[in-house]
């Protein structure tokens, strides 16, 4: 399955499959496509995985996988029965795979035990530093907790390994404006322009940093910015036209 379009028709095939209901094998297909084209469809997931899982005889690779996909999606949809039953079950047959012990933490994070999802990501990186997902996931649980500072400095250690990731900055910027950091915030839009330098929101979203740090130079480089933005979005961004006059405005008032 290469295509959205080839996905949707597997997945019509199995939700209106009648009073009968869905085929295995409609229901291998569907499964089989959400993971290859990376779409999660939770609900649709959990509920006709299961029904897979406790009817069908897969091969075994195929059904570890599906027990992973079943697991992911009823966390999603907070079917901590059929969440449990899929992580126990996977922990068991695979307890050092970094997979497994991944589905671990995002159980217990469902679970609101923030402290052994911690512990989970934390032996993690102890065998792994560079542990994308775990480095990610520490950031989360620190958000969902409201320890703003631990966020940060976690963004920070994930972004000083991957620095390309465009949605990091954005999240690390966005806790340093709940911060008031807004120099530390304003960086971040630095760096988010020079991974897509045509990007008319991060431009204003620069510009206004600029502006709310004010000063004359600021104000100047957000005027500079603001007009980026109208460019690059055609003329048709008008918080950046109101952020040019008001920029100006206040240029005006400092002479």
């Amino acid at each position: 399955m290469k295509t959205f379009h080839e996905l949707e028709l597997a997945r019509d095939e199995v939700v209106h499959a009648g009073s009968r209901g869905p085929s295995d094998d409609s229901i291998r297909k569907f499964l089989k496509g959400c993971r290859v084209l990376k779409v999660r469809d939770s609900a649709t997931v959990a509920e006709y995985g299961s029904q897979l899982l406790k009817r069908a005889n897969l091969p075994a690779e195929e059904l570890w996988l599906v027990r992973e996909q079943v697991a992911m999606a009823a966390l999603d949809v907070s079917d901590m029965p059929l969440a449990t039953s899929c992580v126990r079950a996977i922990s068991r047959q695979f307890p050092d795979s970094m997979r497994a012990q991944r589905l671990q933490g995002m159980f217990f994070e469902a679970n609101g035990n923030w402290e052994r999802a911690l512990e989970v990501y934390s032996k993690m990186l102890e065998k792994n530093p560079a542990n994308e997902m775990a480095l990610q996931r520490q950031v989360a649980l620190a958000k969902a907790t409201g320890n703003t500072t631990a966020a940060i400095e976690a963004a920070v250690e994930y972004l000083d390994l991957y620095c390309n990731d465009a949605e990091g900055w954005e999240e690390l910027a966005e806790l340093y404006l709940q911060s008031s950091m807004y120099k530390l915030a304003a960086h971040c839009y630095e760096e988010l322009l020079l991974i897509n330098p045509t990007s008319f929101a991060y431009a204003l979203r620069y510009a206004d940093t600029l502006a709310t740090i004010g000063g004359a130079r600021n104000l100047k480089l957000a005027r500079t910015y603001y007009a980026m933005a109208v460019q690059l979005s055609g003329g048709g961004c008008l918080q950046a036209l109101l952020g040019i006059c008001w920029a100006t405005a206040k240029l005006g008032e400092l002479k």
